[in-house]
């Protein structure tokens, strides 16, 4: 899979991913034990929905591959907090912290190979220029 392939696969996951909290965020937040309301889990359903659209939409650019990475942060922060000790349902928590994790890891690559691809196609552009006539 070459890293346009995996930036539409990633956007195609957020929009699963982000459907599911958007209209199961009750049953996330019960589940995990997260000290949050449900509400909170639809936004950031809402938030990877968006990230998805966008790198559908732009496959070829680092752009949403850093959204994504930006929404990972937000998500790893709130599972840290359902690992405290006082969460009952911490297990579970954990077993989600180990996904994020391994997504966060992909979102990293995936943006690490949009970068070099942008790099390449900059020095490409640097080394072919034209010299105007005259100039």
């Amino acid at each position: 899979m070459n890293d346009i392939q995996l930036s539409k696969a990633l956007g195609l996951f957020s929009l699963v991913l982000g459907g599911f909290e958007l209209f199961k965020g009750r049953a996330i937040t019960r589940t995990l034990g997260l000290p949050m309301p449900a509400i909170a889990v639809r936004a950031f359903g809402a938030r990877e929905m968006l990230s998805g659209f966008v790198a559908l939409a732009h496959p070829d650019n680092k752009g949403p591959m850093g959204l994504r990475t930006a929404g990972d942060a937000m998500d790893l922060a709130v599972l840290g907090v359902a690992m405290l000790p006082a969460n009952r349902k911490r297990h579970n928590a954990a077993l989600a912290l180990m996904a994020m994790l391994s997504v966060t890891a992909i979102d990293i690559a995936a943006t690490a190979a949009l970068t070099r691809r942008e790099h390449k196609a900059l020095a490409t552009a640097r080394r072919t220029r034209v010299k105007r006539i005259g100039a």
